[in-house]
Parts: C-alpha cells; sequence; structure tokens
C-alpha cells in the first residue's frame, strides 16, 4: 500500500493507493472548492482558513481511527498541554501466602520471622513516566461550507 500526502493551501491530505512503485501518475489535486462539508483536515497555519472552522475536541489529542461506527467520536483521557505529552502511571496490588517462618533477607544474618499462613499484601502506584512520543502539531478543521 502506497500513501501519498499532498499539500494544497497549507491542507495536509492523506490518502492512499494500492499499487507498485511504477504506480501511474497521481490524480490531479482537489481544489479547496471539491472539498465536501463536514470534511476534516490538518492545516499548517495559525487559523482555519475562510469556509473551515476549529476541531476543538482534537486539540491536544492523539487521533485515532475508530473501528465501528459506535466509536466515532470517543473522547479518552484530558488532552496533551503546552507540548507536555501526558504522564503515565499504572496502580498494582500484589498478595502472597507465606509458607515459612524465617526468610533471610540479606544473605547473612537479617530475617524476617512471620507466622506459617500469613498473608504479605502489596499496594500502589508505579512511578509516573512518559512515553516521549515525537508528534508534529496541526490545526484541524472542518470544512463548514459548501462553496
Amino acid at each position: 500500500m502506497l500513501f501519498r500526502i499532498s499539500v494544497c493551501c497549507s491542507l495536509v491530505l492523506l490518502s492512499s493507493a494500492i499499487g507498485f512503485a511504477a504506480d501511474p501518475a497521481p490524480p490531479p489535486p482537489q481544489t479547496e472548492s471539491s472539498f465536501p462539508p463536514g470534511m476534516v483536515g490538518l492545516f499548517t497555519g495559525a487559523n482555519c482558513p475562510e469556509g473551515w472552522t476549529d476541531e476543538p475536541l482534537t486539540q491536544g489529542r492523539i487521533v485515532v481511527g475508530a473501528a465501528t461506527e459506535a466509536e466515532v467520536g470517543d473522547v479518552v483521557g484530558e488532552p496533551i498541554v503546552d507540548k507536555q505529552p501526558p504522564q503515565h502511571e499504572h496502580p498494582f496490588a500484589a498478595s502472597a501466602d507465606l509458607t515459612r517462618s524465617y526468610m533471610p533477607i540479606d544473605n547473612c544474618c537479617a530475617a524476617l520471622d512471620f507466622v506459617v499462613g500469613d498473608k504479605a499484601e502489596m499496594k500502589g502506584v508505579t512511578d509516573s513516566w512518559t512515553t516521549n512520543l515525537p508528534f508534529y502539531a496541526t490545526r484541524m478543521c472542518r470544512r463548514s461550507v459548501q462553496p
């Protein structure tokens, strides 16, 4: 599968075509007037162009394709603020049934003494971290009028 990225009026379009390296010439670029109302596009300018409006739910978010119609428009988590990737952490819980009454803890002289049949439990939250995914910020705008 080959992907083509076209730039028109600072709009970035991503389209796909099945083919090989020797594909015929690409189709002519679309003009701005051929974009249907409701289409969402990526723009590199500070504002949406005339005839387009900001798509506010996408601001500061990673946009993913929906697998089903029911998933379209789902929003998860908080937006990225000021180009900072979100912190990530996980809660955890573990337990163990203790079967020994003596357990060395330093390979020498110190030991934990406990009653056989006790249960050790631990709960907490992992340290917060970020994946530092690289990103390229664009403005997502929705075509609002038909020319």
